[in-house]
């Protein structure tokens, strides 16, 4: 049964006050209200005691560029203390506020985002502390993990039997050096590679996450893959001291499993 038009209208009169800046249509909350109804049967009228973060989620999961700023700057900012228990740093909150944009706000195929599944059972803040928690935890753990040598596929198609050798002959110095290269880049870098990768995710998707236009995402994730080559070939280049010749060719086997390399070491976190 849908919503009563006063009890929508009650939703958006709320939503606006809270968040000025914030334009929802009484339709869609209509919607967004009748869709939670059918997923856990409670009504709309249940709802209302947060009537304001229901409306801001509803804008996040439409896409609306100021709610997810507003989403950012009132929820998101929390992350250090929500996480600070499992681990105090900074760079661990960003990772675990980044994981959570791409969570809630980037839509999985035809699906609205997850920040749409928000029911106001409770405040919008503590929902978000628990995914926050869940996700921050899922990471200390994959950070714990020793991970066991992997085997390397067999990618001799196309590649010269000079660079197959120099596998063979490197394969533990040239796929430190590829970890070490990984932990080295920015989170921003290392979530952008994540979700093309690893996710899948356009670079329209992804640039929900960050505010920013495709065009921009596709400058990002061609910089991050050169930046994560060109420090892996330096840190090689450093140890091993090898010849000019046999860095092009390091060079070449670098490039032919990045992509590989790079899905291996996000699935792992």
């Amino acid at each position: 049964m849908p919503p009563q038009r006063h009890i929508v209208q009650a939703f958006v009169d709320r939503g606006r006050a809270a968040w000025l800046d914030v334009a929802v249509s009484p339709e869609a909350l209509a919607g967004s209200l009748a869709r939670l109804q059918q997923r856990d049967g409670r009504s709309a009228e249940d709802r209302l005691d947060h009537a304001s973060d229901l409306y801001l989620a509803c804008a996040c999961a439409a896409g609306d560029d100021r709610a997810l700023a507003a989403f950012d700057a009132h929820f998101l900012t929390r992350v250090d203390a929500f996480v600070a228990r499992i681990n105090p740093s900074s760079e661990f909150a960003d990772e675990v506020r980044q994981r959570l944009r791409v969570r809630l706000l980037v839509a999985n195929g035809g699906s609205t985002p997850r920040i749409g599944d928000y029911a106001g059972q409770g405040a919008l803040g503590a929902w978000l502390r628990m995914a926050a928690t869940r996700i921050a935890l899922d990471l200390a753990r994959a950070r714990a993990v020793q991970l066991a040598p992997q085997r390397v596929p067999d990618l001799s198609d196309g590649v010269s039997a000079d660079v197959r050798l120099l596998r063979k002959r490197y394969t533990g110095e040239y796929q430190a050096a590829l970890r070490e290269a990984w932990a080295a880049l920015t989170v921003r870098e290392r979530t952008v590679l994540r979700l093309c990768f690893v996710d899948g995710s356009t670079a329209e998707q992804v640039g929900v996450v960050f505010h920013v236009h495709r065009v921009t995402v596709t400058r990002w994730i061609r910089a991050a893959r050169q930046r994560m080559m060109d420090l892996t070939l330096q840190i090689v280049g450093e140890r091993l001291q090898l010849p000019r010749a046999e860095l092009q060719s390091i060079a070449r086997l670098i490039r032919s499993e990045l992509e590989l390399r790079i899905s291996q070491f996000a699935i792992a976190g």
